[in-house]
């Protein structure tokens, strides 16, 4: 049966502000020999209607499942037995940073269908070094919407040894190359981090600066040079209290929603009790920054995180109630306006049933480094802690799944775009909810009648969670049309199919000669190099000094369309450089600065 997949609105009615869990549910205990923090980070996700985590035990670090309530050890990814890991799903991969001081490495994992389990990258099926500055204490990674990946960490500054400095690097897929440290803010505090996050359209770090008792906030546009980003915006709490012990803290962790406004759950320095010890910072989409909401400003509250649930509009943040260890609680608000309930003496306990606005019990015992996913969620989600440091050992990973009370409209498909990049078209699609959705074939068309498979992305089964999903068509050119048009054939386990709308692509003009481009400029070790031919054709790339000599050569055939081509590994002396691409009739130069 050929049905039409709509594009549908969400259309919920109102709910109590406070709505908590409608269930939470104890899991299976996970042996590990590292806890699950740090801040910033995330180390669980959801896949094919199965939740995931990486944690490291004994033997290694291993990607476990959950079947039904019990976490099943599934995949070694590494001997190493102490990584603070951070994960990001991409489609059907996830990537994953073990964080191990100045030598952390990244591993990729890939989801097998017809095995319904992990297996590594079929692009990058081995570990790739990652090398950060000294004195780092943790690190987190973000992938943008053009495929470039991104880490940012706090670590040695480079004017003052008792200082840290705030950097990222970046990486195009498969990501075994990395770019030097591009530095974003300056004497921070050597106990202070950061983290990464993509928005629509851009990526952002958030960093604390005890020096300064402020946050700050640059963007990065994806469009532009990996070294473009927007000048710091202080992030910082008007208030006409006593602000002793000042505002920053290396407490944070961060939530999107799809409209891009940003939440920042972070703790305060603050020593009076009547300034917030954990608050809220809320970015808008214009750029505007909320003045900060308290959470509380009870007790030693520490370690938040923030989840999203777009559909119920309702934000939690989760914390532990006692610096050292202690019961993982939460509070909740309204997303439209956002308010915290004041703080009370007492904490109601998940199991007496009590609707209340008060300070909520998730998980009771002594526990601390709470985290889940990066992701938003619709109706259940995971969250993770460990056994204190001052708790007895041996560790465990401790853990419950927590249903929202608001079960989601059956929406399927929230939103799907089209766009040219470079000479690639990419496409990019969300959705709310999905029922036995086994896999999208993606079609082209270049008269928007007749359709031709190019790609299949799978599917997520039976989910009430936001989904998020891409795909690249390579070398539109390839095409020879003025545009390609493109929809989605969403099947079903049973066969049965429904269309997406249509969305069109503008092809890129390719001039009568061949185009040369390369960037970044100046640069250093590594330079990639575009050049658009109009057919396909042999040429030689060349890089040469300021004197004539050959310091790299490359023969190449040029496909129709964009070509991109990296050269690695330069280790230029400073200075003038050369960069030649020729063909059987036809040459173009750029002249280079190395740095």
């Amino acid at each position: 049966m050929i049905r039409t997949l709509t594009l549908f609105v969400l259309l919920i009615s109102a709910y109590p502000s406070f709505a908590q869990f409608n269930s939470v549910t104890t899991l299976s205990q996970i042996p590990i020999t590292t806890n699950t923090g740090e801040k910033p980070q995330s180390k669980v996700w959801v896949h094919a209607n199965k939740f995931w985590t990486v944690l490291p035990d004994s033997e290694g670090t291993h990607v476990w499942r959950l079947d039904g309530t019990v976490w099943v050890k599934d995949l070694k990814i590494s001997d190493k037995t102490t990584s603070k890991v951070d994960c990001k799903v991409v489609g059907d991969v996830t990537h994953v940073l073990l964080f191990q001081g100045v030598n952390s490495e990244l591993v990729s994992i890939e989801y097998v269908p017809n095995r319904e389990t992990y297996g590594l990258w079929s692009e990058r099926n081995e570990a790739t070094t990652i090398t950060l500055g000294q004195h780092v204490e943790i690190a987190t990674l973000e992938v943008d919407s053009r495929g470039r990946m991104w880490i940012a960490s706090a670590s040695e500054s480079s004017t003052s040894e008792e200082d840290n400095d705030i950097f990222v690097q970046w990486s195009d897929s498969p990501y075994y190359v990395w770019s030097d440290p591009i530095t974003l803010a300056t004497r921070v505090n050597w106990d202070d981090i950061c983290v990464v996050i993509a928005l629509p359209g851009k990526v952002g770090v958030f960093w604390s600066n005890q020096n300064t008792t402020k946050f700050g906030f640059r963007t990065h546009d994806d469009r532009d040079t990996p070294d473009a980003w927007s000048e710091i915006e202080d992030v910082v709490h008007n208030t006409n209290g006593n602000t002793s012990g000042g505002l920053a803290d290396d407490h944070m962790n961060m939530a999107i929603a799809s409209d891009g406004t940003l939440y920042c759950a972070i703790k305060t320095s603050y020593k009076n009790s009547n300034q917030p010890l954990l608050g809220l910072f809320v970015r808008r989409p214009t750029g505007t920054w909320d003045n900060l909401y308290s959470i509380t400003k009870a007790g030693s509250r520490t370690r938040p995180i923030v989840i999203l649930n777009e559909v119920e509009k309702i934000i939690r943040v989760i914390y532990t109630d006692n610096e050292s260890g202690g019961n993982i609680v939460y509070k909740e608000s309204p997303l439209d306006v956002i308010n915290f309930p004041e703080d009370f003496n007492e904490t109601i306990n998940r199991s007496n049933g009590q609707a209340s606005n008060r300070e909520h019990i998730l998980i009771e015992g002594f526990y601390n480094n709470v985290t889940s996913t990066k992701d938003n969620f619709t109706d259940k989600i995971v969250v993770m802690a460990s056994t204190s440091r001052n708790a007895p050992a041996p560790y465990y990973a401790v853990s419950v799944l927590a249903t929202s009370e608001i079960i989601p409209l059956p929406v399927e498909l929230v939103s799907f775009t089209a766009r040219l990049s470079a000479d690639d078209a990419v496409l990019e699609w969300r959705t709310a909810s999905e029922q036995d959705n086994d896999h999208f074939s993606v079609e082209s068309s270049t008269d928007g009648r007749t359709f031709t498979p190019v790609g299949k992305v799978t599917g997520n089964g039976t989910t009430q969670l936001q989904r998020h999903y891409s795909f690249t068509d390579k070398n539109i050119s390839r095409y020879r049309a003025e545009g390609v048009y493109y929809r989605l054939r969403q099947v079903d386990y049973s066969g049965e199919f429904e269309f997406s709308p249509i969305r069109y692509v503008r092809a890129p003009g390719l001039p009568d000669a061949i185009t040369l481009r390369a960037f970044p400029s100046p640069f250093d070790s590594y330079l990639q190099v575009q050049v658009a031919s109009n057919e396909e054709q042999g040429s030689t790339i060349i890089l040469y000094n300021a004197q004539g000599r050959v310091i790299q050569s490359q023969a190449i055939t040029l496909k129709r369309g964009i070509n991109t081509i990296s050269l690695t590994e330069l280790d230029l002396a400073s200075g003038i450089y050369l960069l030649k691409v020729t063909t059987g009739d036809q040459q173009q130069v750029l002249k280079l600065v190395s740095e």
